[in-house]
């Protein structure tokens, strides 16, 4: 049997923009994935699935798709808390890109081996991940035509003496043999897995590839996504621009307090008739005390109110969200909440399902009483335009999906769409 395996990572370690950094595969059998390619074409998605830019007028398409996939694919997740990571790298005196470098060498091996092991009919191995420059080439070769490239082009150039020849080709030698070199790794590490313990698998091919052609690295973005947004709480997170008038009445509302009033002081600019975060985004510290008073203040992100309802979407579902809490997930360090296998526990992970879930129906609870206050009498006599429900919300149209949601909930017609 064929197994083609899949590989992504999110939040980088040595990006500094949040607590944790996020690796997955996904495993499935050769005609699984042309089964799960086929389902995505004749549903008319033509784009591709990718969670942070996902967009509300295809939550159908990404539910149906995401569901499909969950019959055919085995996952293996794991989960750095980067801050224990990079403490642990200043006692050693490593740099955080070393440190990152040094988790390629043994997470995607634990996560790709995890899989294999326990499917007993391998024979062949293909093995795609999802495009980066910092994984090194793209295939398995150690010195590719790219570089071979590169350095024809440095040795053949006439505008260049030989001294500064040798210093650039130099340096390229140097890059090579100081790069993690991914695909490379990984093949021969599992190669060497198979024969020191006797499994009947073999690794063919290891490559870097672009997302938009595979359905496979689409499938464990959006699981990563999900997980990453719950974990971090993104749900939470306020805008990058507020209009003047809502930051003017913040700081004058007697409601908040004079640290809370610093914090929004220091965290937006003023620029124009608006504000903008200005808070860097490796002040993860201070996007967390932002996050938190965002409870109270309830100025939500709109692409993350789209993201929001396309996890509740999905998680709302039991079957769907039994599967979710039945995956292979592991954490760094480990978690007193893990179980026999070492992966961490459904109650680790329904913690935060639970949290979301609670912000979720409270967020929905507060849009749609707003709705029925502006509707005033009877519910179901037609009195207004779409339009007129997505204003009361302050919401663009990209959100009138969800308004809609809310008045097919409370049984209202409109006169007409957007």
């Amino acid at each position: 049997m064929s197994i083609e395996i899949y590989f992504d990572e999110s939040n980088k370690l040595d990006k500094f923009t949040s607590m944790f950094s996020y690796y997955g595969v996904i495993a499935l059998n050769h005609q699984s994935s042309r089964m799960l390619e086929a389902y995505k074409s004749k549903s008319g998605l033509r784009g591709e699935l990718h969670f942070i830019d996902f967009d509300l007028s295809l939550l159908d398409y990404y539910l149906n798709i995401f569901k499909y996939s969950l019959d055919f694919i085995e996952t293996n997740i794991y989960i750095v808390n980067n801050d224990y990571a990079l403490n642990l790298g200043d006692r050693l005196n490593l740099s955080p890109l070393k440190i990152r470098n040094l988790l390629y060498m043994k997470i995607p091996e634990r996560l790709v081996y995890g899989v294999l092991r326990t499917i007993t009919d391998i024979q062949d191995v293909d093995i795609y991940i999802d495009e980066w420059d910092g994984y090194g080439n793209k295939n398995s070769e150690f010195f590719s035509e790219y570089n071979y490239t590169k350095f024809d082009s440095i040795i053949s150039n006439s505008k260049i003496n030989d001294n500064d020849k040798i210093k650039k080709c130099k340096s390229m030698i140097d890059n090579i043999y100081g790069h993690v070199q991914l695909p490379k790794t990984l093949k021969e590490q599992l190669n060497a897995q198979a024969i020191y313990r006797g499994l009947n698998y073999k690794v063919n091919k290891c490559t870097q590839v672009n997302s938009t052609d595979y359905i496979g690295l689409q499938i464990i973005d959006i699981i990563l996504g999900i997980f990453s947004f719950l974990f971090e709480e993104k749900y939470l997170e306020m805008p990058r621009r507020i209009d003047e008038n809502i930051i003017n009445n913040l700081l004058n509302s007697p409601d908040i307090i004079d640290s809370e009033k610093e914090l929004l002081e220091s965290a937006y600019q003023k620029n124009d008739d608006k504000y903008d975060l200005i808070l860097p985004i490796e002040d993860i510290k201070s996007r967390g005390k932002l996050k938190d008073l965002n409870k109270k203040l309830k100025i939500y992100d709109n692409n993350n109110i789209m993201k929001a309802e396309l996890v509740y979407s999905i998680l709302s579902d039991n079957k769907t969200l039994k599967k979710l809490l039945n995956l292979n997930i592991f954490i760094w360090p480990e978690d007193d909440s893990k179980d026999t296998n070492s992966t961490i526990g459904k109650t680790y992970i329904s913690k935060y399902v639970s949290v979301f879930l609670n912000f979720k129906r409270e967020f929905d609870n507060d849009n749609i009483k707003s709705i029925i206050s502006f509707h005033n009498d009877s519910l179901t006599k037609i009195k207004y335009r779409f339009s007129d429900y997505r204003k009361v919300l302050n919401y663009p149209s990209r959100l009138g999906n969800l308004v809609k949601r809310y008045l097919t909930t409370l049984d209202i017609s409109w006169m007409d769409m957007d």
